[in-house]
Order: structure tokens, then sequence, then C-alpha cells
């Protein structure tokens, strides 16, 4: 029975651990969203910076902050386990490959008022899709970090009362272990009184039953005590008794001969 509630309730604990684990995981994939946009929103800074200062080091910067997107994009694919997520993170880098598509052919040639216009127009549709992409991720993997948080909840609590319920048990056969053991050696103590109580009386022939552990042993030399006693105080009654006759024949003047040892 505590083995069975002992199993189930590591189980529980086990598979608790698991959740937390993963809404852990969830919760990292939710960050690295958060970074795709923060990264992006540096490059189409750093693209607007090289529009109106044409400084290379704008576009320097807005290089570097797309390789760290598509960095980002590639870890988001390899770990997400739904399908859902999967597939968001591919139309993100259908969005991106775009707008990669755009800068590379067009941005390091605007000059004309009509072509800025006309880039900053494809580029805005570009980041409101991506937007659009990533509030649809992360309202998923939420989803999924509030599921997994509830699941987890729910499995800590079986295991805390599983827990409760090993240790109400454990604690009730303890008590009755510990009841069981105290009624047994208080009858076997008053046993022992009443032997002690019958050898004051002169009864040297208590019955006490011995047995293995350590009161069994101190009844066994409490028997071997008694035997010994009664033997004395036979030999003694014997004594007696010679010197009563004895003491009776020196009144009638008839004590016989005296017997010496050979």
């Amino acid at each position: 029975m505590m083995s069975s509630l002992f199993a189930v309730s590591l189980y529980y604990g086990i598979q608790a651990k698991k959740l937390m684990h993963t809404s852990w995981e969830y919760s990292r994939l939710l960050n690295d969203i958060r970074e795709v946009s923060y990264y992006f929103g540096i490059a189409r800074k750093e693209e607007k910076n090289w529009i109106l200062f044409k400084n290379t080091r704008h576009l320097e910067s807005q290089k570097k902050s797309m390789i760290r997107v598509r960095e980002l994009l590639a870890g988001l694919k390899q770990n997400a386990d739904t399908s859902e997520v999967v597939q968001g993170v591919e139309l993100l880098e259908d969005d991106f490959l775009d707008y990669d598509s755009l800068v590379g052919d067009k941005l390091s040639d605007l000059n004309a008022p009509g072509q800025i216009a006309s880039f900053t127009q494809q580029a805005k549709r570009i980041d409101e899709e991506v937007v659009e992409e990533i509030a649809n991720i992360s309202h998923l993997l939420m989803a999924e970090i509030g599921r997994q948080q509830m699941t987890a909840s729910w499995k800590f609590r079986e295991f805390f009362w599983n827990g409760c319920l090993l240790l109400s048990f454990g604690l009730f056969l303890f008590v009755s272990v510990g009841f069981f053991w105290f009624s047994s050696f208080r009858q076997r103590l008053r046993k022992l009184t009443y032997a002690t109580q019958q050898m004051a009386l002169g009864n040297y022939h208590p019955e006490l039953q011995s047995s293995s552990d350590e009161f069994g042993v101190l009844v066994y030399y409490f028997n071997e005590m008694a035997d010994r006693i009664a033997e004395r105080e036979e030999k003694i009654n014997h004594i007696t008794e010679e010197l009563i006759q004895a003491n009776n024949l020196l009144k009638k003047g008839g004590l016989p001969p005296i017997k010496y040892p050979k």
C-alpha cells in the first residue's frame, strides 16, 4: 500500500517537473520571438537612417540586425514542437525573405522621392505582416505556456495530496505499531510486577514466559533468580526442620551419637 502511494506520488512529481521544464522552454521561445521583433525594429530604424543620411554605418547595422533575426528564426524553427508555431515561423521567414530581397535590390540605389515612397510603402506592408505573424506566434506560445503551467500545477497538487496521504498512512501505521508494542510491553510488565509480589508472599515459582528481546532476557534471569531463591529456601527449611528435631531430642535426653565424616 505504502509503496504504491509512494510510486504514484513520485510519478506525479516527475510529470510536474517535466511540464515545468517544457513551460520554461516555451518561455525561452517567447523571449526569442520578442528578440526577433526587437532586431527587426532595429533593422527598420537603420534602413530609415540610411535613406536620410546615406551613412554606410547604418547599412552595416541593418545587415547585422537581419543576420541576428535569421539566427533566431532558425532556433525557433528547430525547437518549436507544435505545427502552429512552426507554420508561423515559416511565414515569418517568407516575410523576411521578401524584406531582404526588397532591401538588397533597392535600398542602396534610393535617390528619387518616388523611389523612396514606393520602397517605404512596400517595406511598411512587409512590416505589418511581420508584426501580425509575431503577434500570432506570441499568442500561441503564451497559450501553450498557460496550458503547461496549469497542467503542472494540477500535477503538483496531486503530488502534494498523495504525499499527505502517504504521510498520514505512515503516521497511522507508526502510531498503531507503537500502541500495540506499548500494550504488549505494559501487559508483560504487569505480569512481572505480579510475579514479584508473589515472590514477596513466598511463591517462588512464577509462570513467566521468556522471549528473545531485552524484556525476555530480563524475564529469563528473573526466573533463574526465583528458582535459586526457591532452592535456597527449601534448603533453609530442611536445615531448620533438622535443628528443631535435634532440639526436641536434647530436651528428651535422647540425642543420637554424633557421626563424624570419614
